[in-house]
């Protein structure tokens, strides 16, 4: 608080006083993201310092680490689409966590113990990955063959995935006719 006075020149008459009270609103001032990524992506769990906003693959569960400029009595992340996440507050400290499903924003708000409420919240932005199929190319042959019962064919095949494959395994049968499918069943020659 500080007074304000007001006169022309050196002449004071009857001054007047004002008093202006300057309020620190509450607000996060810093961010750590822990990320605990989905096991399909073969990622480290990693710790991301004064951070907020992410990039981070579908299924990733996030625990958000604030601390504030002030001791707050509750804290909330709203999302762009005004649903809202309890921050556990603790004094100057708050966590949440929650699993990111899909592209979003989201800001934090908090209210101290005077019931100040924080105003134009930063916003930070979610950009969820979403996993790809794996995708194949068959390579060689390129296309059918006619080959005769001993012959080996040689198969290049491509495999890849947005993660890495753990385990290719690849299917095949072989086509037979039917002239030679009666004789081997019948054991004589046709």
């Amino acid at each position: 608080d500080f007074c304000l006075s007001r006169g022309l020149g050196d002449v004071y008459k009857r001054q007047r006083q004002y008093r202006i009270s300057l309020y620190d609103l509450p607000r996060a001032e810093q961010i750590d993201v822990a990320y605990a990524f989905p096991e399909y992506t073969g990622l480290d769990n990693y710790d991301e310092e004064d951070a907020g906003d992410m990039v981070v693959p579908e299924g990733t569960q996030v625990t958000l680490s604030m601390a504030f400029n002030k001791a707050v009595q509750q804290a909330q992340i709203v999302f762009d689409d005004d649903t809202t996440q309890a921050v556990d507050v603790d004094g100057l400290s708050g966590s949440a966590s929650f699993t990111v499903a899909s592209d979003t924003t989201y800001r934090i708000l908090a209210t101290d113990f005077d019931n100040l409420e924080t105003e134009d919240p930063d916003v930070f932005y979610i950009r969820a990955i979403e996993d790809q199929p794996p995708e194949l190319a068959l390579h060689s042959p390129g296309r059918d063959q006619d080959v005769m019962p001993l012959e080996e064919v040689v198969l290049e095949v491509e495999a890849s995935d947005d993660y890495g494959l753990s385990e290719f395994t690849l299917h095949y049968s072989v086509a037979v006719s039917y002239t030679h499918l009666r004789a081997h069943e019948t054991g004589r020659n046709l």
